[in-house]
């Protein structure tokens, strides 16, 4: 089980609504749909960044 959690709504949107188009930000996101296809029972959802201080501090540094 993985659970990703990201501070992008735009791309936690775009990702459970298996979104399509044609810039690099789609191109990416279906190759991590691909790669995510590959964990069993895994979700990803949205939290805000304020929610996880301690990771967005250290991720900054």
């Amino acid at each position: 089980n993985v659970i990703f959690m990201l501070d992008s709504k735009i791309t936690v949107d775009a990702f459970n609504k298996s979104s399509k188009g044609h810039s690099n930000f789609f191109f990416i996101l279906n190759k991590f749909n691909i790669l995510f296809s590959s964990f069993t029972n895994s979700i990803m959802s949205f939290f805000k960044r304020q929610t996880n201080f301690v990771a967005h501090f250290i991720a900054r540094m």
